[in-house]
């Protein structure tokens, strides 16, 4: 299984379920596409959205957590969804 976590344009945090992981990517384009402030797909079980291990692929703008943690670190820099 898989977790979408977003933030909506109005800052509701969300989490959407999703059985495979094309499901999921899909998923959080859409939800890029159409205007959500950050989001980040994770394999289950995961314990925080701070875990880089269970980190798929995450989208962002200033300031929010991955954008921050990716100017640190290379592979979660490579992770972020174009």
């Amino acid at each position: 299984m898989f977790a979408v976590i977003f933030t909506d344009a109005l800052g509701g945090r969300i989490m959407r379920k999703c059985k495979t992981e094309a499901e999921g990517i899909k998923n959080l384009q859409t939800l890029k596409d159409t205007g959500a402030r950050c989001g980040a797909l994770y394999r289950e079980p995961f314990h925080t959205t701070i875990d880089k291990k269970a980190l798929i692929s995450w989208f962002g703008g200033r300031g929010d957590y991955w954008t921050n943690v990716s100017a640190k670190d290379k592979k979660v820099a490579d992770k972020r969804m174009k």
